[in-house]
């Protein structure tokens, strides 16, 4: 799978830095590039109790995420991977 590290025709420039956002706001920022980063982000942010921690997750864009809202749809309409196993059959 490729990566989408650097900008592609598929896959846009990095446009906003919500660690720097967050930061602005007050916030502790965590940037997670590789999964095994996560972990170790989760319990930075779970042991930070003096301001609110905004983890962002950079994955593949072919990655399949749960749950997940399709495009243009509501909260109410979020599937999870059953579901979307289900529709496909």
């Amino acid at each position: 799978m490729k990566k989408c590290n650097f900008p592609t025709e598929r896959c846009p420039a990095y446009i906003t830095d919500f660690i720097s956002l967050a930061v602005c706001y007050g916030a502790k920022g965590i940037r997670v590039t590789k999964e095994e980063e996560s972990a170790a982000a989760l319990e930075t942010a779970r042991h930070t109790d003096k301001v609110p921690t905004i983890i962002e997750f950079i994955i593949e864009q072919e990655a399949d995420v749960w749950p997940i809202i399709p495009s243009g749809r509501g909260l109410e309409e979020m599937l999870a991977a059953e579901e979307i196993c289900r529709l496909k059959n």
